[in-house]
């Protein structure tokens, strides 16, 4: 294929006559933005169509990009999305204006809702979805969009803003790819005229390990991104894989000259597995709703329990509560197994420091829990930073859990243990690896743990990837808030260890007065408390009663006054390791 100043790619017609192409470029704050690779899709690709989003973070350099490309604006096909903060009709307008205003354009070709859930509103999602869609729906009158759409909408909310607005939506853009095949989703699109799109075409990179896709790949001498892009376009999806790499892109484009098989096709369509590697919206809960019980009646020993989730920056949904594993008190598979089975705990905790990763094999094998819906977080010990060491360390530690992925990995520790070698080159060099296992798909996310601020302010500088999580010491009596606040600023989750402080809240006489008020014990207003502040909590314990305990934290709030009575009790005391001090 030799690149003309224009992809010659087939477009689709929307409901309202316009033309969208099949293929362009996403970007997105996951994985980095890079200006000469976008500059380079649409000089030297000839790409026109390009998707980003307000959530990104990449507006103004986006637009900087498209002016030194020199394309004619009306050449482009450029589409953003309105993220949940700003739904409700006069700020929606706000925010059209602004991106537009931070991209350098006067209009969009397509303008599309994020998420079909809106963002700490006391009205309920169908009303601000419905508030929110009339805004797009004067933008679109007034010109300023082309087209307008939604983004990870599911046939209930289509239904739900078919019956309260006027414009039916012009697209849809949700996750799409060999193992997550929405068909009802799509099928419904097409009945009410509405063009499907799909994002994450690669799966994260998934699709670069599976057996079919690779072999399909070598039938065709092609390679398996190559694969999959030709796939969703022979389905007719309007497909936007997103690459920071030059020759990625160039690879991308290369799908126009070739057709798969019909065999070929039917091979891929059963490889639907329904697993997401970004965003689901099936369950929207609201954002973090502490006041909604979410427990099944009165919780048993029989009785399983759902958690909300906290949103990480890559758009994977975290559970804002789970169990940690370490050797301090031991440990107990049994405990652990229960917590699974019993009290419906997702989230297990665990590094190989701690040495349990053979045991958790076991236990996560004896629970009969899927793997897709479990949250197994494992953590790289520094005597294994550097680049080849950390990659050996991450298999060993899969391998020994029995796992093919983690769903976080971590660096555990700020220091590195290696004689003559800069903590900071260390702690680079090793968060490399992490981005590429992460870029693999081999990682749904990548994060920290003990990290301060000035280290994460580093580890910026030096890398691509913003850790999604930052995992640290955090209890009444030890609250870093100037750690939080940064981490909410740069979009890492602030996650919490020792949220008993290894039992020394439950004997302090103002917990234990909260704790009373509430009739609950010391350790559920602790755990209660940390959750309330947004801070992801993984209490430890190795006794089942404990542990069912822990878990009943859903179905009360604690009032401000006592947040606040809780909050003075901070005198800075560690009772695990203290990163301060590390260079």
């Amino acid at each position: 294929m030799s690149f003309a100043k224009v992809l010659r790619c087939p477009t689709v017609p929307l409901s309202n006559g316009l033309q969208i192409p099949i293929l362009g470029l996403g970007t997105s704050h996951d994985g980095g933005f890079s200006h000469d690779a976008v500059v380079y899709a649409l000089t030297e690709c000839g790409v026109r169509h390009i998707d980003t989003a307000k959530r990104y973070g990449c507006e103004e350099k986006l637009g900087k990009a498209l002016r030194e490309s020199g394309i004619q604006r009306s050449e482009l096909w450029l589409t953003n999305k309105l993220w949940p903060g700003d739904y409700g009709y006069t700020a929606a307008k706000r925010a059209c204006i602004k991106s537009c205003s931070l991209m350098g354009v006067e209009y969009f070709d397509l303008y599309l809702m994020h998420w079909p859930e809106a963002k700490c509103s006391s009205s309920s999602n169908r009303e601000m979805r419905a508030e929110t869609w009339k805004a797009l729906e004067e933008l679109y009158r007034e010109g300023v969009c082309r087209a307008i759409g939604v983004s990870n909408f599911l046939v209930q909310h289509l239904e739900q803003l078919k019956e309260d607005c006027s414009v039916v939506p012009h697209v849809n853009q949700v996750e799409y790819h060999p193992f997550q095949q929405p068909y009802k989703l799509i099928d419904y699109c097409r009945q009410e005229g509405i063009v499907f799109e799909g994002y994450s075409p690669l799966a994260k990179g998934q699709v670069f390990r599976d057996p079919s896709i690779l072999q399909i790949a070598e039938k065709y001498k092609r390679t398996p991104a190559q694969i999959c892009i030709r796939w969703s376009i022979q389905n007719e999806v309007v497909t936007i894989p997103k690459s920071t790499k030059n020759k990625r892109i160039q690879e991308n484009c290369q799908v126009f000259d070739f057709h798969l098989e019909d065999s070929d096709m039917a091979a891929m369509r059963k490889l639907h597995d329904g697993r997401h590697v970004t965003w689901d919206p099936t369950n929207i809960v609201s954002h973090l709703d502490y006041t909604a019980p979410v427990f099944r009646g009165t919780m048993s020993t029989a009785d399983t329990c759902t958690f909300p989730t906290v949103k990480l920056s890559n758009g994977v949904q975290m559970p804002i509560f789970g169990i940690g594993t370490s050797q301090v008190g031991g440990f107990c598979q049994d405990t652990v197994l229960y917590a699974l089975r019993d009290c419906g705990i997702r989230l297990i905790d665990t590094s190989k420091y701690n040495g349990f990763e053979i045991q958790l094999s076991e236990v996560i094998k004896d629970s009969e829990v899927p793997r897709r819906d479990l949250w197994v977080t494992n953590k790289l010990w520094p005597e294994d930073y550097g680049y080849e060491t950390a990659k050996r360390a991450f298999q060993k530690s899969c391998s020994q859990m029995g796992v093919e992925y983690l769903d976080i990995y971590m660096l555990h520790w700020p220091g590195g243990m290696q004689p003559g070698r800069c903590n900071r080159e260390l702690r680079a060099e090793a968060w490399r690896a992490l981005e590429e296992l992460y870029e693999e798909g081999l990682c749904r996310s990548i994060g920290v743990s003990n990290f301060m601020i000035h280290h994460l302010e580093q580890l910026k500088q030096d890398c691509t990837v913003v850790p999604h999580v930052n995992q640290v010491e955090y209890h009444p009596f030890q609250q870093p808030t100037e750690l939080m606040e940064y981490c909410c600023k740069k979009g890492i989750a602030f996650q919490g260890y020792c949220p008993l402080a290894k039992g020394q809240a439950l004997t302090d006489p103002t917990i234990i007065q909260v704790a009373q008020k509430y009739g609950r014990t010391p350790a559920q207003i602790c755990i209660r408390w940390s959750i309330q502040n947004g801070a992801i909590t993984i209490p430890k314990s190795t006794k089942r009663e404990r542990v069912l305990e822990n878990c009943q934290v859903f179905g009360f709030q604690l009032e401000e006054e006592d947040m606040e009575t809780i909050n003075k009790l901070h005198d800075g005391r560690h009772v695990s390791w203290d990163p301060t001090n590390v260079e």
